[in-house]
């Protein structure tokens, strides 16, 4: 009977043991937070601290002033209604590191050192970067990629790619102060633009890198500047160096075209023969090249007519720009026919470039108007649907050199087919409607003439009695001066503790903050003294006579304190002395950790002076394992045929062969 029984309790001892060894910590369910004036969140920094590893995080739209800090962290920051609604004013850093992905959001104005990229797996997609004192978007480190991004109006470079490798796909550089896209590191380039700035469209210094369909105009020095090896495939380089200072970089060209363009004497080497000096005879393509026409559309006879990839509006071959080739397609959230970078509403499928303007509050038409000519829904037209200029008035005299329908005693940019009266105003520094004011409608302009913009932190355009400089009225119920806080009564004690804000309140919207409060662990000023969480180290809340500041690890516990006695084995450290007072495998000898010498505290043939076993184990704590032992006269090694053996402790181990050598004995007392 005891032969018998025995496999079958050494088969549930191993199979036990094999449980152990097969079960870990579960895995988080992936969640989603949400971040509004109305959410259980109302900052980014409130839901990024609750966050776990793969949670998603939907900012609603709106305006948030406060820094962006994800090193380190596995999320999704998402802007609900894309980057035109959904801005994030951060006045000191924007820092990504970690398996980060950023869509729908804008930067503006971004901080001095713009979006950092520091390491990680870092994914950028429609993302707008506005007005960084220095680079806007700064990728020193890690795997970037970068996909309908736009970077407006920096102090240094708008993208700035220094260490680590970078995908950049459909973006955008506008009128940087100094280079467009700044390429010190390993960088592919498809499908982009580089319009503008007192440096170079493409500066690749260090790494080598690859540009495809990409476009470079309007720059003060070089369309490409190559200090180092560059493929160049499906290019136009308009009225600029096309290719400067490449003396030793052998840069290579594949269909490039340029018009009005000359050769650094230091390229007279190179080999780029295939870059054709001349008029690529573009159908949409102007001087100043709005927003609108980032795609360049080749004419019939041009030399760049077929060397795309993919089929053009003309039924060509597709060329350059951000639809231009493969990796030419950019997003149509709202699937209204317009892709985001032209649509002012991209998340409204009423809203876009010629529209019926409706009464709803909202630009229909993207003419930075709201609801004028608006269209009669009961099937008469009460104006003008599209604000056109259909209804028959006068065009101007003379010649309309860029047909656009307006001739040239009313169009202000005869060479520029996106430029006449009643066109959509964008972000260019330039009259696009002929107006006489640049921007309008947009973030860079100045809709109210109170001499502030969105970007200069205007929080309404639309009232000039709100902006930065204007007066606090603490009776209106308004943030007149912009600041992020809603201007209310002094002489209300809107959370019921008792004081009000001219009171010393410094916080009227949450009772728990006053002065006299307790001033907790918790991140905030509770007593309103000026200091943060002051009371959590010199109070002493469970009332053992000892504060945090004078020793109490555990404020919480009357009997864990600095003085207090250690009891023995109980694994509570007592007297705060870093370790709890224990021998847990009564050998006689402390743990290491309670200042004794026991190697292994779990284990009784383990510590100092022990006899050496042939078990795999330091059993003397000399730090060699099973010398001078005698495997004919020792015990065993310990069995290796579990998985796991090395991973379970040895006391787990003795623990389960006790157990089953107990039930065995239950088992023959009962038969």
């Amino acid at each position: 009977m005891q032969s018998s029984g025995s496999p079958v309790l050494a088969l549930r001892v191993v199979g036990l043991v094999s449980l152990t060894c097969l079960l870990g910590p579960s895995a988080h369910a992936a969640t989603t937070l949400y971040v509004g004036p109305s959410e259980a969140y109302t900052t980014i920094a409130s839901a990024v601290a609750a966050s776990l590893a793969g949670d998603t995080i939907i900012l609603r739209a709106g305006r948030y002033a406060e820094d962006l800090d994800l090193r380190g962290r596995t999320l999704t920051i998402e802007g609900e209604s894309g980057p035109a609604r959904t801005v994030i004013a951060a006045p000191s850093t924007v820092w990504l590191n970690g398996t980060i992905t950023v869509e729908g959001v804008s930067f503006s104005p971004a901080p001095a050192t713009g979006v950092y990229v520091d390491g990680g797996n870092v994914t950028l997609d429609d993302v707008q970067v506005h007005d960084a004192p220095q680079n806007g978007l700064s990728v020193v480190g890690g795997v970037a990629n970068i996909t309908e991004t736009a970077v407006f109006s920096s102090g240094k470079h708008n993208f700035a790619i220094t260490y680590g490798t970078a995908t950049i796909t459909r973006s955008l550089s506008w009128y940087p102060v100094e280079d467009g896209f700044l390429l010190q590191a390993p960088a592919v380039v498809r499908n982009s633009v580089a319009i503008g700035g007192a440096g170079n469209g493409f500066r690749v210094q260090s790494a080598t890198a690859t540009l495809t369909n990409v476009v470079a105009l309007n720059l003060t020095y070089a369309a490409v500047n190559a200090f180092y090896p560059v493929t160049v495939t499906n290019a136009a380089f308009l009225d600029d160096t096309y290719i400067g200072a490449c003396s030793g970089a052998d840069p290579t060209f594949d269909h490039g075209v340029g018009t009005r363009n000359y050769a650094d004497t230091g390229c007279s080497d190179a080999p780029h023969t295939a870059l054709t000096n001349a008029d690529p005879a573009f159908s949409a393509w102007s001087d100043r090249l709005a927003i609108a026409y980032i795609d360049l559309h080749p004419a019939v006879g041009s030399p760049m007519i077929d060397a795309g990839l993919g089929v053009d509006a003309d039924g060509s071959a597709a060329d350059l720009g951000v639809f231009g080739g493969p990796d030419g397609t950019w997003s149509d959230h709202d699937g209204d026919g317009q892709v985001t970078i032209f649509d002012c509403d991209d998340f409204d499928p009423t809203t876009f470039v010629g529209a019926g303007e409706i009464v709803d509050g909202r630009d229909n038409d993207c003419d930075g108007s709201i609801d004028e000519d608006p269209v009669d829904t009961g099937g008469g037209d009460t104006g003008d649907t599209a604000d056109s200029g259909d209804t028959g008035q006068d065009r101007g005299t003379g010649a309309d050199l860029d047909a656009d329908g307006w001739r040239e005693s009313l169009d202000c940019d005869e060479h520029n087919v996106a430029t006449h009266p009643g066109a959509v105003e964008i972000i260019d520094h330039a009259d696009n409607n002929c107006d006489g004011a640049t921007d309008e409608g947009t973030i860079y302009g100045d809709d109210d003439h109170d001499g502030y913009t969105e970007v200069t932190g205007d929080c309404d355009d639309h009232d000039p009695e709100r902006n930065p400089a204007a007066a606090d009225d603490v009776y209106n119920a308004l943030d007149n001066d912009c600041d992020g806080q809603e201007d209310t009564p002094h002489a209300v004690d809107h959370d019921g503790d008792g004081y009000r804000d001219d009171e010393g309140d410094c916080d009227d919207g949450d009772p728990a903050v006053h002065p006299g409060a307790i001033d907790g662990l918790d991140g905030a000023d509770s007593d309103c003294d000026g200091v943060t969480d002051d009371d959590a180290i010199t109070v002493d809340l469970d009332g053992d006579g000892v504060t945090p500041l004078a020793g109490d690890c555990q404020d919480e516990n009357a009997a864990v304190h600095a003085g207090a006695v250690d009891i023995a084995d109980n694994f509570v450290d007592e007297d705060c002395s870093g370790s709890d007072n224990y021998d847990a495998d009564r050998d006689g000898d402390p743990s290491m950790a309670a200042g004794g010498t026991d190697c292994d505290d779990l284990d009784n043939t383990v510590a100092p002076g022990k006899a050496e076993l042939c078990d795999g184990r330091d059993n003397n704590c000399d730090g060699v394992t099973d010398e001078d032992c005698d495997a004919t006269t020792d015990p065993p090694a310990t069995d290796s045929t579990c998985g796991c053996a090395s991973a379970t402790p040895p006391s787990v181990t003795t623990a389960l062969l006790a157990m089953a050598a107990f039930g065995a004995v239950r088992r023959r007392r009962t038969r």
